[in-house]
């Protein structure tokens, strides 16, 4: 991981789904993400999405807290 970090890889893509969800007509992204994911957190906060809820995920019977994130594009 720490190769791809300083290629902004996240970034682009991010910037890119962003461009097609406008040209698409849609006006905010939500999403989430594990919430002991620190570093993806941060990442998305760092590019203007917001903290809106909590919801949990289920997998082979284990539950696991996500932290849901939005952005006004």
């Amino acid at each position: 991981l720490s190769d791809f970090i300083p290629q902004k890889i996240g970034f682009k893509f991010l910037k890119f789904i962003e461009k097609t969800a406008k040209e698409n007509n849609a006006t905010s992204l939500w999403l989430s993400v594990y919430i002991k994911n620190d570093k993806a957190i941060n990442f998305y906060r760092r590019n203007d999405f917001i903290d809106i809820g909590e919801i949990n995920f289920i997998v082979n019977g284990t539950e696991y807290a996500n932290n849901v994130l939005s952005k006004k594009i």
